[in-house]
């Protein structure tokens, strides 16, 4: 009996370990989780081996090491020449079969270039570039031509998907400028993030080049589409894989500069609506030129600096509809029928709170910060166009010795902007303020009360950049000084006679400096020309970033030609 007591004991403690190392066992079991996997699909082999000659097969495959998925293979896979109708893409497990056409032509090479078309099947990783070559002929053609495209006026990256079409020049072409509106390349490329194209297994020949942002992917330019192109023609040369271009002295770098021709976009209106009684806002798809409005009612008007916006009052007060003919120079001439939309609950709440013998009034709002320096610009703007102001507007408090003084605000033609004409002391703060019913709107409405306060300071708050052009200047350059998000802030000639320029009176900031050769002297950047077969006027940027500080001096050289 003891025995078998001692037998029970022993067997209950041999069995908590063996227990113990079969749990630990089984969690040893299990995944880990470990290191996420990143890396795409390899490819193992193709059928028919790429560069194949002779080829007659409607289908070829690429095998890859692991299961794979297809991501939009119509527009990430480029066929060079293309064909129509598209070939059909599928997967078979780890394998991607292309079903080719029946309208391949007999001695041509083609290629297939493939963007990120194919995928991992768990995680999504993407291939690299992967091109498939054959030949329908004896021979696969081994030409190449490479370049890259950039934003004319940027000098980097379009940032969106660039084709490149290439055109076969012959001596029976028939080639015009809307060839490229009607007729398929010989030959397509997409650019990468980099901006850099590839063209290879090309045929020997001149070529025309043409880059568009292709958008709706048909390979044809629209007019609409950022564009860049060169008169010259083209002709390919023998680049080993992974090489760079060889260099060309008549040549130095093959780069596009694309850009969008505002005047070729097809106008018309955007967007047309109330956005308050009495109150429209009309845009269009491109800058307006010579706008003109042709309504029963009576209104006032204005363009945005972009010209693409138009804000309109109408002059009769609480108009909710009426019909409205916009015609501009550009080739617009549309009729808006517009209506207010019914207010919503909160609006109708806030409209109903509202005295019904409330006099109507307007908001301003002053252009200023809590300081400003002597050279800067003071101004207060209207949401409505004002047309009647006392000559008392403008109440002014000296706080350092009390002493007021009241003065006129004279409004632009518009009736939506008045500079505050009036010399203010370094190193005095003053309360300015525009009494109740100073000003007058156009629907018989008076302004609420305005008031705000500003220190003055003096000449020691800013700061100077001084700029020196080492050798010649290019052709009627236009210097600009910007912000760090490119918003110009300041514009001028930079006269042929005056080798150094300055920019003074800055407000403490960082401030970049561009410029561009005027060629047809309109004081502004203009972009190219297809049909024009005009090239967008050259850019030049001053790599530094200027860090102004107050009461500093910078002093720089700048070669713009190299």
């Amino acid at each position: 009996m003891r025995f078998l007591v001692r037998m029970k004991r022993l067997t209950m403690l041999l069995a908590v370990p063996v227990a113990f190392l079969l749990v630990s066992c089984a969690k040893q079991g299990y995944p880990g989780g470990g290191p996420r996997d990143v890396t795409p699909p390899a490819v193992v082999s193709m059928h028919p081996a790429s560069a194949t000659t002779h080829f007659s097969a409607r289908t070829f495959r690429i095998n890859f090491d692991e299961f794979i998925v297809l991501n939009d293979a119509d527009n990430n896979i480029i066929v060079s020449p293309p064909v129509r109708p598209k070939p059909q893409y599928s997967v078979k497990g780890k394998s991607l079969v292309v079903q080719l056409p029946d309208t391949l032509q007999p001695g041509v090479t083609y290629l297939f270039q493939m963007h990120g078309a194919v995928a991992d099947f768990t995680e999504g990783n993407r291939i690299g570039p992967l091109e498939y070559a054959f030949s329908t002929g004896a021979l696969i053609d081994s030409l190449s031509l490479q370049g890259r495209v950039v934003d004319a006026y940027l000098d980097k990256p379009y940032g969106k998907t660039v084709t490149v079409m290439l055109y076969r020049h012959t001596a029976d072409s028939l080639w015009s400028d809307s060839t490229v509106t009607l007729s398929p390349p010989s030959y397509v490329a997409r650019c990468n993030a980099d901006g850099t194209f590839r063209f290879n297994y090309m045929a020997d020949g001149l070529y025309r080049i043409v880059a568009i942002d292709d958008a709706d992917r048909n390979l044809r330019y629209n007019g609409n589409e950022a564009v860049a192109s060169l008169d010259t023609l083209l002709r390919p040369v023998h680049i080993p894989a992974g090489a760079a271009a060889p260099p060309d002295t008549s040549r130095p770098g093959l780069t596009l500069r694309i850009s969008c021709d505002s005047s070729q976009i097809v106008q018309r209106v955007t967007k047309s609506d109330f956005v308050a009684p009495g109150r429209i806002v009309v845009a269009t798809a491109g800058p307006m030129q010579q706008p003109r409005l042709l309504c029963d009612d009576s209104l006032v008007w204005r363009l945005t600096p972009g010209a693409d916006t138009l804000h309109i009052w109408m002059r009769r007060p609480g108009c909710n509809s009426t019909v409205l003919r916009l015609c501009d120079a550009s080739g617009l001439d549309d009729t808006l029928k517009l209506q207010l939309r019914k207010k919503t609950s909160a609006r109708r709440r806030q409209a109903d709170a509202a005295p019904a013998d409330a006099e109507p009034s307007f908001a301003l709002h002053f252009q200023f910060g809590q300081t400003a320096g002597v050279f800067d610009t003071l101004s207060l703007t209207s949401v409505n166009p004002v047309v009647h102001s006392s000559d008392t507007a403008l109440q002014l408090l000296n706080l350092a010795d009390s002493v007021r003084t009241s003065l006129p605000l004279r409004f632009d033609s518009l009736g939506l902007r008045a500079r505050i004409d009036t010399v203010l002391s370094a190193g005095c703060k003053y309360q300015l303020t525009v009494p109740a019913g100073a000003l007058v709107d156009l629907w018989g409405g008076k302004n609420a009360e305005l008031t705000a306060s500003v220190d003055i300071q003096g000449e020691e708050r800013y700061g100077n950049i001084f700029l020196t052009c080492q050798g010649p200047l290019p052709p009627n350059t236009v210097v600009q000084l910007t912000d760090e998000q490119g918003r110009v802030r300041l514009s001028q000639p930079w006269p042929d006679s005056i080798p150094r320029i300055a920019f003074k009176n800055l407000s403490p900031g960082k401030y970049r400096i561009q410029a561009f050769g005027d060629l047809d002297s309109n004081g502004r950047w203009t972009p190219g020309s297809y049909w024009l077969h005009r090239q967008p006027e050259p850019v030049y940027r001053f790599e530094k970033t200027f860090d102004v500080r107050e009461n500093w001096d910078i002093e720089e050289t700048w070669q713009m030609l190299r």
